[in-house]
Order: C-alpha cells, then structure tokens, then sequence
C-alpha cells in the first residue's frame, strides 16, 4: 500500500480530472 499511496500523490496534482480514475487500486500501474 505504501508504494500505490506514495505514488498516487505524486501523480495527481498533474493528472487530468477525466483521468483519475486511472488512479483507482484496481486500475493502478506503477510507472517503470
């Protein structure tokens, strides 16, 4: 969990608002 958290709130002050649900754990992929 630490890493999806860690992840997700570096990523959602630029992500698109149609595109957040991309952010959701079942639709998660971490970056490479």
């Amino acid at each position: 969990p630490h890493a999806y958290l860690k992840d997700v709130l570096a990523r959602l002050p630029t992500q698109k608002a149609s595109q957040i649900h991309g952010l959701l754990p079942q639709h998660w992929k971490p970056v490479d």
